[in-house]
């Protein structure tokens, strides 16, 4: 397995792992069903430089699950700041994919700037 920048290509992937947690449970906080376009314009908030951030989890292309991070809140105080998000299949779960996923993440932001804290919501019961 390698963690590696998320790509295009890897959104109807990444659009099943993140829909099978808006149907099945409520840690998304979404009600509806993610559309590939809606995924598509929220790929684009991403970079390789800056705080906002996508990596994936490929195993012989077999993407396993992902790590964001996004704006937290829009207050400027809180601009240092962004929100972590990670998302693994359902069969993926269990396998070290997460941890792998967030220190790859974190390590994304010891060398930017802009980043001083990264906060991770959870939703109860987890």
């Amino acid at each position: 397995m390698r963690i590696r920048k998320g790509r295009s290509e890897d959104l109807p992937r990444l659009l099943e792992i993140y829909n099978h947690y808006v149907e099945h449970t409520h840690i998304t906080f979404d009600i509806k069903l993610a559309s590939l376009e809606a995924r598509e314009i929220w790929f684009e908030a991403f970079s390789e430089v800056g705080p906002y951030r996508l990596l994936v989890a490929d195993s012989n292309g077999h993407v396993g699950g992902y790590a964001s991070s996004r704006e937290f809140r829009v207050k400027p105080a809180y601009a240092p700041s962004v929100e972590t998000s990670i998302y693994l299949g359902p069969d993926d779960c269990g396998s070290g994919i997460g941890y792998a996923l967030y220190t790859g993440l974190l390590a994304e932001f010891e060398e930017e700037p802009t980043v001083h804290r990264a906060y991770g919501g959870v939703a109860l019961p987890n």
